[in-house]
């Protein structure tokens, strides 16, 4: 392997205080939240926010998802996956992702990744099994074909030569909407090639080492699956009483909303118990 060697082992069983799992209660969302703003603001991504939450309206939306990891009762990793939907990736405001789309299959934003400072000296104990969990709930759940990143340099390294994502394009001008003043760096990883990809990679590494095993043949570790529902192609959790808590109490988001988001709000929720949390 190159420069970002990994340090778990992924041969070595987990301990069952970790569990991962999709955040759908008021508790778990804002320890997520909280955690997100908390590792941004110490690594100097963001200014601390009077809420102290790092949230966004994606995360409003029943297309992203919010994972989560927990160590005993403890939220100790946070990863969101955002699917397609009418605002557009995140991370379409800075690079240009026709030539994915054109390439068929679902598109979906890996976002919003926070490791509790506690544990970043066995980080990979957290990252590793977290983004299995995220992988297979993206491939398997919403049959995801292409995930798309928009990292911080110092962190995309892990990225290419750990996970065998794809630089993509840097895009003209000096745009950046994500990190303060450090320009994202857009990567693509095609979910449908990535057996493959690992394969070639991993096929001489030892167990311990071996990411095309431990992503595409060792069973998940302490994952929980949410209950399938087949009314819904989604994971929805955003009931009426968390929309309003986390955008309307906790932070002023849906104060600030153009016109043309609030249309896409009320057609996203077109229910009469939704009517009082949105924006008129």
């Amino acid at each position: 392997m190159n420069a970002c060697e990994l340090t778990a082992q992924l041969d070595k069983p987990l301990s069952k205080k970790y569990v991962f799992k999709l955040a759908q209660t008021r508790e778990e969302l804002e320890a997520c939240f909280r955690l997100l703003h908390d590792e941004y603001v110490r690594a100097g991504f963001m200014e601390p926010t009077p809420s102290g939450l790092r949230i966004t309206l994606h995360h409003a939306l029943p297309t992203t998802s919010t994972l989560m990891c927990r160590y005993g009762k403890r939220v100790v990793g946070t990863i969101s996956l955002i699917r397609e939907n009418g605002l557009g990736l995140p991370m379409q405001r800075i690079f240009g992702l026709d030539e994915i789309f054109r390439e068929g299959g679902n598109v979906a934003e890996m976002s919003a990744l926070a490791i509790d400072g506690r544990f970043h000296a066995i980080k990979d104990r957290v990252i590793i099994p977290l983004l299995k969990f995220l992988y297979e709930y993206a491939e398997y759940r919403f049959y995801t074909r292409h995930l798309v990143i928009a990292a911080h340099p110092q962190h995309i390294g892990f990225y290419e030569d750990v996970l065998c994502f794809r630089r993509l394009p840097r895009p003209p001008g000096d745009r950046n909407d994500i990190y303060n003043d450090a320009p994202a760096v857009g990567a693509h990883l095609d979910l449908e090639k990535v057996k493959e990809v690992f394969f070639q990679k991993y096929a001489d590494a030892p167990l311990e080492k071996n990411l095309h095993h431990y992503f595409t043949v060792a069973a998940l570790p302490n994952g929980q699956f949410p209950h399938q529902r087949f009314d819904t192609a989604a994971d929805p959790v955003m009931t009426p009483e968390l929309i309003d808590y986390f955008f309307n109490q906790k932070t002023k988001i849906f104060s600030a909303l153009s016109q043309e988001e609030i249309r896409l709000l009320h057609t996203v929720y077109n229910l009469p118990e939704y009517l009082h949390c949105l924006p008129q």
